[in-house]
């Protein structure tokens, strides 16, 4: 799904590079589903600016970066909206501070992150490492700005779309 992902497969011995081609990921799909904009009304945020992430417990996601810049007093007004199924206990439960001002919104459908992205000021991305990074080509597509860490095959599959930060 990317040059990352190649050269990884060949570094690892899975393959070899004449044999490993890159057929990049689409995010078309998520163009033909109707916006759910009850999400944001369910989460208090219509009219409101906010910040919208992809939550995960993995390490390698980075949560932790992104919490430790929303802690930031400069940051305490705008909200951290985070999808997917890790809620606030479960972050504590690894000892990362979450910020006030962080908005659990669960799992989402399709039509509600679609939503989300096109509401939203802008998509975090702090990722570590990805083999491709769907999420923010998704934000991308739907006209969202883009901050996303320089991380794995980011950098290749953003372009300069995005901004990119260590």
């Amino acid at each position: 799904v990317s040059e990352h992902s190649r050269q990884a497969l060949a570094a690892h011995g899975i393959g070899t590079l004449d044999k490993i081609h890159v057929v990049y990921n689409g995010t078309d799909h998520l163009l033909r589903q109707v916006p759910d904009t009850a999400i944001l009304d369910r989460l208090g945020l219509a009219g409101r600016p906010f910040a919208l992430a992809l939550g995960s417990v993995s390490g390698y996601k980075n949560m932790r970066r992104l919490f430790a810049a929303f802690h930031d007093p400069a940051l305490a007004g705008l909200p951290l909206v985070l999808t997917g199924a890790a809620d606030r206990r479960a972050y504590e439960d690894r000892g990362w501070a979450v910020p006030p001002n962080v908005i659990f919104a669960g799992r989402v459908s399709d039509g509600a992150l679609r939503a989300l992205y096109g509401a939203s000021r802008m998509f975090l991305f702090p990722s570590e490492t990805e083999g491709f990074g769907l999420p923010p080509v998704e934000a991308m597509h739907c006209g969202t700005a883009v901050v996303a860490a320089r991380g794995g095959a980011i950098p290749e599959v953003c372009g300069e779309g995005a901004v990119l930060v260590e």
